[in-house]
């Protein structure tokens, strides 16, 4: 992740935005971020709103639908990067934020669809 961030640090940001959008035609499930505040050095408090991640959450458990175990993984993945938002939310000591993110998490989680 260091020689990631290192070379998007070193891109323009027209390069930047032209990534972003090659990377969300791959992948359109990922504008949410676009949608939210992120956790960023030397932001102000954020207040987050937690349907845009409860949205999320159901959407990564529901990989698993009608898939075989194999997708376990996937879905794995995804609420794993969506606390991860959560974890860099509290390493700024912005806990309100993080806080909102993991009781969604939690509460989805332990609920499970429907």
């Amino acid at each position: 992740m260091d020689n990631l961030k290192k070379n998007l640090e070193h891109r323009e940001k027209p390069e930047l935005i032209a990534i972003i959008q090659h990377m969300l035609r791959q992948e359109p499930d990922l504008e949410w971020l676009l949608t939210t505040p992120l956790p960023i050095a030397a932001s102000r408090e954020v207040s987050i709103d937690p349907k845009i991640y409860q949205r999320q959450v159901v959407a990564a458990m529901s990989v698993n639908d009608n898939q075989r175990k194999h997708k376990r993984g996937e879905v794995l993945r995804r609420l794993t990067a969506i606390k991860t938002i959560a974890d860099e939310f509290a390493a700024q000591e912005q806990y309100a934020a993080a806080l909102t993110i993991y009781e969604v998490l939690i509460t989805e989680v332990r609920d499970g669809p429907g």
